[in-house]
């Protein structure tokens, strides 16, 4: 494991150096190269047209002419030459050191032999200007690579210096950042921070719901027990019934609780598959009364706890079923355009100051206490809740004795 510093002072200076310094070597390895052919290739028209050139004056002008001519081509050109006749005799040298290696023989039109020249190309003019031409390639290079060395230096400095800021404000409410992925894990850190902010606050919240729920029947549980206790009231088998009619009420209610995982409290749930859900599993109570249900279920999703969706969506059938006639219908609504979700029944619906009172908290109508004696007003009160954390709307409609249609809007 290394450091953002050793990383960018080391292991990426050195990656950049040695592409550079490979870069330049093989740059100049190809123009030394073509320049060395582009040499010989010159050398050899050089001395091809001074071969025809001292053939020509040797047989047409004479050998002082052929002498002036080579002294002429040894200042321009800085070439060695050697000049012999055909019987091998010196005509005239440019120098007592010419290498022998590089002869020419000489022919007239006749092809007849007339001399031999020899050439001694080692400090050519042409040769010496290829030489100093590398030696400033290679010069400039080196400079090249050096003032990209300070310029690598100081631009990883400066790229460490950036990282180094944006990693310092990682996490706060800051978006000065000068890289995009540091953006980002900032982002992902302070929506980490917020969504346990938040759970903690869905967790208070779900305690102190269940604390609510369960507060009633324990209550009831608690008065039959003491007055059992004080010998008020006889443990007979309507008490027992009673009784365990609560403890059922407690025991639906804790797996809810226990099951869901609180730290995916609040995600994107399919509505269409918790309502689908919610009918199949209470088919069997519907049937108890002939009660009808017509689904009309439109799939999408929303942001919410499971909990909640479930509670919701449980509630509103439940009390349409509690609160319906005999044979009567639910119309199950899940609308996708308009993000609704709406349970119409025929039962015996509320008058205004039942609706007033279900917005205030836990109510039961005289009417409601009569066709379900079980339960106390709770169910909307929490619905409420529900719908006011999530930033839902609620809307209910009711008439007496004809049904009642609540419309959930998320």
């Amino acid at each position: 494991m290394i450091s953002l510093r050793t990383f960018f002072r080391q292991k990426m200076a050195q990656f950049l150096i040695i592409l550079f310094a490979g870069i330049l070597l093989l740059s100049n390895i190809v123009i030394f190269t073509m320049s060395t052919i582009q040499y010989n290739r010159e050398l050899d028209r050089q001395q091809q047209a001074f071969e025809e050139m001292l053939v020509h004056l040797l047989t047409m002008e004479g050998t002082d002419t052929a002498i002036t001519y080579i002294e002429h081509y040894y200042h321009t050109q800085g070439i060695e030459v050697a000049l012999y006749d055909a019987e091998y005799d010196l005509i005239y040298e440019t120098s007592s050191n010419i290498d022998p290696t590089n002869q020419i023989t000489l022919e007239d039109f006749d092809n007849q032999i007339i001399g031999t020249v020899y050439f001694d190309d080692q400090e050519s003019v042409l040769g010496s200007d290829l030489t100093i031409g590398l030696l400033l390639l290679n010069g400039f290079s080196f400079l090249v690579f050096f003032v990209y060395l300070k310029f690598i230096y100081s631009y990883l400095n400066n790229m460490y210096g950036l990282v180094q800021k944006d990693f310092d404000q990682i996490g706060m409410d800051e978006d000065d950042f000068n890289f995009e992925d540091t953006f980002s894990i900032s982002t992902r850190l302070r929506e980490a921070i917020d969504t346990e902010t938040r759970l903690k606050e869905y967790q208070k919240e779900y305690v102190r719901m269940l604390a609510h729920d369960i507060k009633t029947p324990l209550t009831v549980i608690k008065a039959y027990l003491e007055g059992v206790q004080l010998k008020r009231i006889d443990l007979d088998e309507d008490i027992l019934k009673e009784m365990l009619f609560e403890v059922d009420e407690i025991e639906r209610m804790i797996p809810k609780f226990i099951t869901e995982n609180i730290e995916s409290t609040k995600s994107k749930h399919d509505v269409s598959k918790v309502v689908h859900s919610t009918l199949r599993r209470l088919n069997e109570v519907f049937q108890t009364r002939k009660i009808k249900v017509v689904p009309q279920i439109d799939d999408f999703s929303i942001e919410i706890s499971y909990v909640d969706l479930s509670r919701i969506v449980e509630h509103l059938l439940f009390n349409a079923f509690y609160y319906n006639k005999e044979g009567g219908t639910i119309t199950v609504t899940l609308c996708a355009k308009d993000r609704t979700f709406i349970v119409e029944d025929t039962g015996i619906g509320m008058d205004q100051e039942t609706l007033q009172h279900l917005q205030e908290g836990g109510y039961r109508s005289e009417q409601a206490k009569r066709l379900n004696q079980k339960g106390s007003g709770l169910g909307m009160q929490i619905i409420y809740e529900i719908i006011h954390r999530n930033q839902f709307d609620i809307d209910i409609k009711s008439v007496l004795d004809q049904g009642t249609i609540v419309t959930v809007r998320f």
